[in-house]
């Protein structure tokens, strides 16, 4: 070894050396997803249909799917069917913008029924109402009053808490639409 230097023989040994092992960790790899493969097919008990252009023809009779037929053996010439296993465009706009009129009917009801406790309590409190003798002498009156107030508030309480289900509602349904790529207008 009168030419090489001892830096390149043993660079040159420390690369033999990791190329062998990393042939054979690649062939153990190699191995064992061909054992990974044969036991999955094993698993599958059902073969797999496939399907021709007649079963094509069948489906689309039916009123789903969609077939490309060739009528030559160059392919010059063909015949699509398209039907679509979706439904119309329309109707899935209507359904958003009915989903969505839903809860838009919804949380206005809400609102406006807060709004009309609200004012019913201020009545309520201002004591504007006229009294028939026998409430005016109640001893607990007072109490009586309050306990109806209190009502009132639980009643405002839940109604609020029903308006910020509405609106959570209304915000998931923005988000499935944004997900499902549905046109904003379609909401409105």
């Amino acid at each position: 070894m009168a030419g090489f230097s001892p830096r390149l023989t043993w660079a040159f040994v420390a690369s033999f050396i990791v190329g062998v092992s990393a042939m054979s960790a690649q062939d153990q790899s190699l191995a064992a997803a061909a054992k990974r493969e044969k036991i999955r097919r094993a698993k599958v008990s059902k073969p797999v249909k496939v399907l021709t252009e007649e079963d094509g023809k069948e489906i689309a009779a039916r009123g789903a799917g969609s077939v490309t037929a060739l009528t030559s053996a160059a392919g010059s010439d063909t015949e699509v069917v398209h039907v679509s296993t979706e439904p119309p465009i329309e109707a899935q706009k209507a359904e958003w913008k009915n989903r969505a009129d839903a809860l838009r009917t919804s949380i206005a009801g809400y609102e406006a029924d807060i709004k009309q406790k609200a004012a019913d309590i201020e009545v309520f409190r201002s004591d504007i109402a006229p009294l028939s003798a026998q409430e005016a002498q109640d001893p607990l009156r007072i109490q009586k009053r309050a306990q109806q107030i209190a009502e009132m508030n639980t009643e405002i309480e839940k109604q609020r808490a029903n308006l910020a289900d509405a609106r959570k509602a209304m915000t998931d349904l923005e988000k499935e639409a944004r997900q499902h790529a549905i046109p904003a207008g379609w909401l409105r």
